[in-house]
């Protein structure tokens, strides 16, 4: 069985599970799993691989499909982080040590650990740097902690003073450890450890990164393939150049992985013409067009399909309980929601468009008389000026913030919308809100992009659902027909979901993967499906 490797070079503590490009990678290695045809060799940072593997055995993914390359153990600095938060913790009676003696070890054991850690390093820079760092921290930790026992035999009048000072010197160690263990030297050392073991891996024919971030990816010897799903800092400069330098870095960075690279995969022509070609001066033959697969969300709706209408509201209302203001005040009508509502899935991002979605929205309670709230993913602290804004237009009761949801979650909030909401300015693809919504029976309005309109090509079809995203009069204009005429849009956008629909995860991978085969090969890149052809007519809204 031949092997794939993917890169994946994230920094310490990414969350992956309920991000979009955790979900990407589950999608994929799902329907690669489902061709039977390859092995993929996941190679990550020592950080990242128990979540990686978390993440994919929530998501079902065969763990025979998949095996995991990462320099073992965590860094010496990461671990001594991990020692400083367990001192910081409420101790245990004696009982509780005793049951717990054989998970737990004593302080000496893990200074050793750590020490040990450091000393199996490979390289003698990092490896003087950390020794200087950590063994003073070490040893002042553990005067502390000692000094704690001595302190409390003093007299218990004096414990609550004694706990706060000690929690007071160990939270400051601990934050400046752990800031010490996310800087760019422990990085880099770790990245040089991963390299070896990927250079020593000579029965991986391929290698693919899903993500132009890391420049280190064009320091792998043999066939390489990067993904490159768009290129948003070019829609939105100003708002991008508003997050300082560190986002400049990043862009410099992205920028040398795609000029260093051999080969590449884009979700789009649009991205291959406008990005890759036209800016960055890429041959079209070396850039292989594969469609996402269909993103569906209908299969956990399971429960509720059979369910009344006390126990969908029921289970429903056990999503918003988590739910909160833009000021993280929790809303006192969760307990009882029954109100119709609109809903939109995204992180808080320049390009995401939200500021303009919130204003269209406040044209439509005023002007439109809508009386649907408003449902956001993103986190509102995140985002001080989505907040701001909220707050500016009198909207403060009216919007919803939902953060972290899980696929079922999700589910359960497209099902229950009366209509999904999509204002990015740019996507990759086609964005996942489109096939998201409509399996579960929402009907969708979305920003006018070139990559949507490659799949909606039909003349009517777009000027029923799609909207200019810069224009929140346009966009709250459809949002109101949509609501309106929920049925009618539902009913003009299934044959576009039935097409879409017949593109699964399992064919998008198999088109990935015969680029992949093609890159060791040295054979020109093969044609993804097709899924560029027109629709059937139909017609648009009116008036």
């Amino acid at each position: 069985m031949k092997k794939i490797g993917i890169y994946l070079g994230y920094p310490p503590r990414t969350t992956f599970s309920g991000e979009g490009l955790g979900r990407v990678l589950v999608a994929f290695l799902q329907g690669g799993s489902e061709t039977g045809r390859v092995r993929f060799v996941i190679a990550c940072p020592s950080w990242s691989r128990d979540p990686l593997a978390q993440l994919l055995h929530e998501a079902g993914v065969a763990s025979s499909a998949v095996e995991f390359l990462a320099p073992p153990g965590l860094p010496a600095l990461f671990r001594l982080a991990n020692w400083l938060h367990h001192l910081q913790q409420p101790r245990p009676d004696r009982n509780t040590r005793r049951e717990k003696s054989h998970k737990d070890s004593s302080n000496v054991t893990i200074g050793r650990t750590v020490i040990g850690t450091m000393l199996s390093s490979r390289s003698l820079v990092p490896l003087a740097v950390l020794l200087l760092l950590a063994l003073p921290l070490l040893g002042v930790s553990l005067l502390i902690r000692r000094s704690v026992s001595q302190l409390k035999r003093l007299g218990r009048r004096f414990s609550a003073t004694q706990t706060a000072f000690i929690q007071f010197l160990l939270g400051r160690c601990g934050r400046a450890v752990e800031r010490l263990s996310a800087s760019s030297l422990v990085y880099d050392a770790e990245i040089r450890r991963l390299l070896k073991l990927i250079q020593a891996r000579s029965d991986v024919i391929c290698w693919y990164s899903p993500t132009p971030f890391w420049p280190e990816f064009n320091e792998i010897h043999g066939p390489r393939v990067v993904c490159v799903p768009d290129f948003v800092v070019s829609v939105c400069p100003v708002a991008f150049a508003q997050l300082g330098e560190p986002f400049q870095k990043i862009i410099t960075k992205i920028e040398r992985v795609i000029l260093q690279a051999d080969h590449y995969i884009t979700y789009s022509r649009h991205i291959r013409d406008e990005v890759l070609v036209k800016r960055f001066g890429i041959a079209s033959d070396r850039v292989a067009v594969v469609p996402h697969g269909t993103n569906r969300l209908d299969h956990h709706l399971s429960v509720l399909a059979n369910a009344n209408d006390t126990t969908r509201s029921r289970l429903f209302q056990q999503v918003l309980r988590h739910g909160c203001h833009c000021d993280g005040s929790r809303p006192p009508l969760v307990a009882n929601w029954s109100e119709p509502f609109l809903f939109y899935a995204s992180q808080a991002r320049p390009h995401k468009n939200i500021l303009t979605l919130v204003r269209a929205y406040h044209l439509l309670r005023q002007e439109h008389r809508v009386q649907q709230r408003l449902i956001l993913t993103c986190s509102p602290a995140a985002a001080p000026p989505l907040a701001e804004l909220i707050v500016s237009l009198g909207l403060r009761d009216d919007v919803l913030f939902l953060v972290r949801l899980t696929d079922a979650q999700l589910a359960t909030c497209y099902w229950q919308a009366d209509l999904a909401v999509n204002p990015s300015l740019s996507e990759g693809a086609c964005p996942f809100t489109l096939t998201e919504a409509l399996s579960v029976g929402t009907p969708v309005v979305m920003g006018r992009l070139a990559v949507t309109e490659e799949l909606i090509v039909e003349p009517h079809l777009r000027e029923t659902m799609l909207f200019d995203p810069y224009d929140w009069r346009d966009m709250a204009q459809v949002i109101a027909w949509g609501i309106a005429n929920r049925v009618e849009l539902l009913a003009l956008q299934q044959p576009l979901y039935d097409r879409l629909s017949r593109r699964s995860w399992q064919v998008a991978s198999e088109d990935s993967i015969r680029v992949f085969e093609a890159a060791a090969s040295g054979s020109p890149h093969p044609t993804a499906t097709d899924l560029f052809n027109s629709l059937p007519a139909q017609t648009g809204r009116s008036g």
